[in-house]
């Protein structure tokens, strides 16, 4: 047994951080029902986008870089719904069109802490892309990843692994693959309450590429 190991790794903070005293429990409405969890809030000069059914806000790194990019669908719709009505071979180019040009206005966000972990086998979905052959004993030719180029090699299983936890200070997240608040007294032009299910990524900024992404239905599991 050979495994082909695939790591990203990300860890950063926020470029204006959320302040600990702003933290505390509101209700968040996932599938299960509405929980309690803790809260991140900020009442700032923050950069804000609409989407067509979803608004959105650019929360970026210390570096500059790369940001953490929430997308909330409007009320009534569900994000997985929102996601797959979107163009996804432009989805995360628009994205960082969007955030480039988001408009920075006094504005204010709840945000949940979360740490996520996701895992799952590929397999089916790297076939249904076009790579059966890969899978097939009998045809597949990895030759080139052996020094003596034997034949025989297939890949079994591809497992996917990510983490990712967003608190006050910033994120951490990470992924692997296998082969094998008071609110300010000022007003706010704009506030996002993320309390139900949402969208959300870490993109960079200069080539609109996703590190990670996924969608939080539950910020307490």
């Amino acid at each position: 047994v050979m495994y082909l190991i695939n790591t990203v790794y990300f860890k950063s903070d926020w470029q204006t951080p959320f302040l600990h005293q702003d933290t505390y429990k509101a209700s968040f409405n996932s599938p299960e029902g509405v929980i309690e969890h803790d809260f991140m809030n900020r009442a700032d000069m923050l950069s804000f986008f609409e989407m067509d059914g979803a608004d959105g806000v650019v929360l970026p790194y210390d570096d500059g870089r790369f940001a953490y990019v929430a997308v909330l669908p409007e009320e009534g719709s569900e994000p997985r719904a929102w996601l797959s009505a979107q163009d996804q071979e432009t989805l995360f180019a628009d994205l960082r069109e969007l955030a480039a040009e988001a408009e920075s206005v006094q504005g204010f966000i709840r945000l949940p802490k979360y740490e996520a972990e996701y895992e799952d086998v590929l397999n089916n979905e790297l076939i249904a892309m076009g790579m059966p052959s890969s899978f097939d004993g009998a045809v597949a030719d990895l030759s080139l990843l052996n020094e003596g180029r034997r034949k025989g090699l297939y890949i079994s299983e591809v497992r996917h692994k990510t983490f990712i936890a967003v608190d006050e200070k910033g994120t951490e997240a990470a992924a692997a693959t296998s082969v094998a608040v008071d609110e300010s007294a000022i007003m706010n032009e704009k506030e996002l309450i993320f309390d139900r299910p949402f969208f959300y990524t870490i993109i960079d900024l200069r080539n609109g590429l996703p590190l990670f992404a996924g969608i939080l239905d539950n910020p307490a599991s």
